[in-house]
């Protein structure tokens, strides 16, 4: 029987946790600078701390860069100790700056955050949260895709998104009554946002190409036509997307949306 790996069953940690496992490991109230208490005696608890460490996700450890190298040395100091301590050495563990390594840690983890800063949304210009979020997720889907290399979904989802936008525009910011818009396919919903000046000539040509992406994946399409979903399909529908996008967020700048 494989043994699971230890990365598969531990859970992934935020650094305020293993800040409190330093005091319930090492003790608390320690000082900041070096006493020359953390040796060999310590080895299970320094060996217990790297791997929690090791278990914080990289995009937690937002630190600027001197505080980050000061991290990453005192990281350095605690495994070059273990690994002395491994082969039977007790010595003291090296001094990063006369600072004791293993609280400088804990207190760099209390300046760390315990989640990563919401990335800013590609749609300020739509003000419904819930569908700025849903469309959103479907972009994030999309890149998900593209970066796995599956071709199929990053070009559905980017022209599943590419739709829900151009049908948010047409319903909310052109002559288009709101029921006609929900009956409207892709290419209409194109036309209509150009119409409505909301879209360029250039953009719609460009979403008609990501619009003939997203086709390919109906199985009559690839019966005639022998074409499949691949990179360029993928860059095709992210590429109208996008400049569906820009065209919509400039036309609301100007205040046409």
């Amino acid at each position: 029987m494989v043994k699971p790996s230890y990365d598969r069953i531990m859970p992934k940690l935020v650094p305020s946790q293993v800040a409190i496992a330093i005091d319930q490991l090492f003790g608390s109230n320690r000082s900041e600078m070096n006493d020359g208490t953390i040796n060999g005696n310590h080895r299970a608890q320094v060996h217990t701390l790297l791997l929690l460490l090791d278990q914080i996700p990289d995009n937690l450890i937002d630190l600027p860069l001197n505080d980050f190298l000061e991290f990453s040395n005192c990281r350095g100091s605690l495994a070059t100790s273990l690994a002395r301590w491994n082969v039977g050495d007790t010595s003291r563990v090296q001094p990063h700056l006369a600072r004791d390594p293993v609280e400088r840690i804990r207190r760099l983890l209390l300046q760390c955050r315990d989640k990563p800063p919401e990335p800013a949304s590609e749609l300020p210009f739509i003000k419904d949260g819930d569908v700025q979020g849903g469309i959103q997720n479907q972009i994030a889907a999309a890149w998900t895709d593209y970066q796995a290399q599956e071709w199929m979904g990053a070009t559905v989802f980017a022209g599943a998104a590419l739709e829900a936008i151009l049908l948010w525009a047409v319903k909310t910011h052109s002559q288009v009554p709101a029921a006609r818009g929900d009956k409207m396919g892709l290419g209409e919903l194109i036309q209509a946002a150009a119409t409505a000046n909301l879209i360029s000539t250039g953009t719609a040509s460009q979403a008609g190409l990501a619009q003939d992406a997203r086709n390919l994946v109906h199985p009559g399409r690839v019966a005639r036509t022998g074409g499949a979903c691949s990179k360029a399909t993928a860059l095709t529908a992210h590429a109208g997307l996008f400049a569906v996008i820009q065209d919509l967020d400039q036309a609301h700048k100007a205040g046409r949306l």
